[in-house]
């Protein structure tokens, strides 16, 4: 990953000139790698209430019935002692708010508890596409990038075919998602 990251808002010239610079010449589908470093978990949990249906205490019901208990107390219990095991405390926190009603993806918990934070897309027009993301859900960025906002431009990659592209961002996505750091990618 190259240390010298462009800020965001970014001008267009400087997107362009780091895209004409890091990618092949005749590149028309690129990666792209967003920093997102600047959220506080108050500002983040109100977004994520913001872009998401979160659920209700019924669909909780729906995933005990879905689990062969009718005992309210088992997924609690359940979740206590088999799956936090090694959880971390977002994680475990996670799990007794989705019974007061907040019930958010599981990227957001997972990001909650990374060092760095990273959102890897595909596009053919990086400059419009990262300003979608600064922009929010309303103006077409992603849920995620909603949620925590993108700070820094890191990365851009260049390739001539979408299908290797759309490879390159899986690929680039689970190499960021080693150690402390978490990358949403699709």
């Amino acid at each position: 990953m190259k240390s010298d990251r462009i800020e965001l808002p970014a001008d267009k010239q400087l997107v362009e000139k780091v895209i004409q610079d890091r990618t092949e010449q005749g590149s028309v589908h690129f990666v792209y790698v967003l920093e997102c470093v600047d959220w506080v978990e108050e500002r983040a949990r109100e977004r994520v209430k913001d872009v998401y249906d979160l659920g209700t205490k019924e669909d909780l019901r729906f995933f005990q019935k879905d689990h062969k208990t009718d005992d309210p107390r088992h997924f609690q219990k359940n979740i206590n002692n088999k799956n936090t095991n090694g959880s971390s405390k977002s994680q475990k926190q996670g799990f007794t708010e989705r019974e007061s009603d907040f019930n958010p993806p599981s990227w957001y918990y997972l990001a909650l508890d990374a060092e760095r934070v990273y959102y890897v897309g595909c596009t053919a027009d990086v400059y419009s596409r990262i300003n979608q993301h600064m922009e929010g859900k309303s103006s077409g960025g992603a849920n995620f990038t909603t949620v925590f906002p993108p700070t820094h431009l890191v990365e851009v990659y260049g390739f001539q075919n979408k299908d290797r592209a759309y490879e390159a961002e899986r690929e680039v996505g689970s190499e960021l998602t080693e150690n402390e750091e978490y990358a949403y990618f699709s």
